[in-house]
């Protein structure tokens, strides 16, 4: 793991604790400022197949990308006769670091962040001319925002973005995946754009299936991706 990995994963699990915190205070004077119970997504809304089935789009995503990445570097790298870790070491190592991104990332950005965003959007608008009436954060997420994020994402978060619970909800869905975006920014422009949209997708496996559900369907992409990554790595050494 790289130090910009490392400074990541502190950040987010910091972001997360704040959240948590925020959550409890708020809750404690305004209970029902969160529309949603504290473990409500933790519930198993379908079968663990049906996790799986929804998770192919990305999966074969995933494939598709990594063996253009392992094309790339087989291309440019195609004379290096380093032979690095051994296979198994490498797959068991990618194997770990895959299960606990898919359990720490998705507990903290798509339910403890997630559910600060919503307190921190409300705060935001209220103190932003909502007192009035009229709060910035709330016409922004409306008018610009809701609507772009829903073009992009094909309409399939539609009912998120534009919550019967309130426009508080897809705000703060944006706002925690922008997040999530951000702690990508070490893969570059690509990491970026392709962080966001799987950020969005395992928003979608939140309200579709439940929190298990996107923890097994991200840990599982990560493990995909790191697979082929290694074995075309180890293809490409063995044909130097």
């Amino acid at each position: 793991m790289s130090d910009e990995e490392k400074s990541s994963n502190k950040n987010y699990l910091w972001s997360a604790i704040i959240s948590i915190c925020m959550v409890g205070i708020a809750r404690f004077f305004k209970p029902d400022i969160i529309p949603f119970d504290t473990f409500e997504f933790i519930t198993m809304k379908t079968t663990p197949l049906s996790w799986l089935i929804a998770g192919i789009p990305i999966y074969i995503w995933g494939c598709i990308i990594q063996c253009i990445i392992s094309l790339i570097y087989h291309i440019q790298n195609g004379s290096s006769s380093s032979k690095g870790p051994s296979t198994l070491k490498l797959l068991g190592a990618s194997f770990l670091f895959s299960t606990w991104a898919g359990f720490a990332e998705e507990i903290c950005f798509r339910w403890l962040i997630f559910f600060g965003a919503i307190v921190s959007v409300k705060i935001f608008n209220f103190l932003f001319f909502g007192f009035l009436g009229f709060g910035i954060g709330e016409w922004l997420h409306v008018n610009i925002f809701g609507h772009i994020a829903d073009w992009a994402t094909l309409g399939f978060l539609h009912d998120q973005l534009y919550s019967k619970s309130g426009w508080a909800v897809g705000a703060a869905m944006l706002m925690a995946n922008a997040a999530f975006r951000d702690g990508h920014k070490y893969q570059g422009w690509f990491g970026i754009l392709n962080s966001w949209f799987l950020g969005m997708f395992f928003f979608w496996m939140l309200f579709t299936h439940g929190l298990l559900a996107a923890i097994l369907v991200h840990a599982l992409y990560d493990i995909i991706v790191f697979t082929i990554g290694i074995l075309g790595y180890k293809i490409s050494t063995a044909l130097s």
